[in-house]
């Protein structure tokens, strides 16, 4: 009898223990998420929209300039341009 009572303590205390480290991993994802969202947001300031009509995220594009994250504005906004040849 106190080996399946000794059984059961050490399941409910591993079932604890894993709700506990999934919260825990939890909490910190979301942390994160929170640190690096307000980057993801930014534009760095050389970047500009495109405005013309043949580059993505440009007038008439299916992509959107401001769906796209820091890096994607950073490629699409810094790609090659006849001024700057």
């Amino acid at each position: 009898m106190p080996e399946a009572c000794f059984a059961r303590y050490l399941a409910v205390l591993a079932g604890l223990a894993a709700v506990t480290l999934a919260l825990l991993v939890n909490v910190a994802l979301i942390g994160t998420d929170s640190v690096y969202a307000a980057r993801t947001d930014s534009t760095p300031l050389e970047i500009v929209e495109p405005a013309s009509t043949f580059r993505s995220a440009g007038p008439g594009s299916a992509m959107d300039w401001g769906k796209l994250g820091m890096q994607g504005r950073a490629f699409v906004g810094g790609g090659p341009h006849p001024s700057r040849s």
